[in-house]
């Protein structure tokens, strides 16, 4: 299995901290947002892992000059549009597997105990979601068909079940189609969202799983408020990600 990165985004939302400095940089509790998406796909024991920066590109790959683990860094240009180019440039060196990841998303390494365990039974294009978080209107949300299918993904749902968590697994036997429908999605509209691919997907009849993350506790940073509430949880829960 791969994993993908998402890192181009300029974090505007974060205001000084990002004006000259990529999201990707910006540092939760003495270590960069990066780094703990590069540990978490370490404990999923991916084969390699892409990272698509964009935004102060060369600033993120000094940061990554020293790595030792198996990392490919890619650039995306096009970086103020929407974040399903960044993934186009991942998509020509993914042959297998591989689980897509935002790098403002801080996971604790219980939910890949939780993805190690169910690793033989993701046969489908799966997204995980979480249902005991309260939603605000710019989280996205699904709406299911049934326990274990989405029906609709979309920020601007008035009616929903849970919440994506900025994850996506996509296997093998799917890949094929999952870069076809993302290849066209992206045609269509230039500001599109990753989230988009896997709308399509179930309008073409392609059933996308549900991967529960209920109960577990991650952190986003996606402006300041978020930025200072996983500052302080890291700092004062011990062991939090473990």
């Amino acid at each position: 299995m791969k994993a993908v990165i998402l890192a181009a985004g300029t974090g505007n939302r974060l205001i000084h901290l990002t004006r000259e400095l990529p999201k990707a940089l910006v540092e939760v509790h003495g270590k960069p947002l990066i780094n703990y998406a590069i540990d978490f796909a370490g404990k999923l024991d991916c084969r390699e892992t892409l990272v698509v920066g964009g935004f102060y590109f060369e600033k993120l790959k000094k940061h990554l000059g020293g790595e030792k683990r198996p990392i490919t860094l890619l650039e995306n240009p096009d970086y103020l549009k929407g974040n399903i180019f960044t993934l186009l440039k991942a998509l020509p060196g993914l042959d297998e597997d591989f689980l897509l990841m935002n790098v403002d998303h801080i996971y604790p390494h219980a939910l890949a105990r939780r993805i190690n365990a169910a690793k033989a039974d993701l046969t489908a294009v799966t997204a995980f979601v979480d249902f005991d978080r309260p939603l605000c209107e710019d989280d996205m949300k699904v709406l299911t068909a049934d326990p274990q299918t989405i029906a609709r993904i979309s920020k601007s749902l008035s009616e929903f079940d849970g919440g994506y968590i900025g994850m996506t697994y996509v296997p093998r036997a799917k890949l094929d189609i999952y870069k076809q429908v993302a290849l066209r999605t992206a045609r269509e509209n230039d500001g599109a969202v990753v989230e988009h691919i896997l709308q399509a997907l179930i309008r073409e009849g392609e059933p996308v799983r549900i991967f529960s993350a209920t109960g577990i506790r991650w952190l986003e940073v996606d402006n300041l408020q978020d930025l200072k509430n996983a500052r302080r949880i890291l700092k004062w829960v011990d062991n939090y990600l473990d």
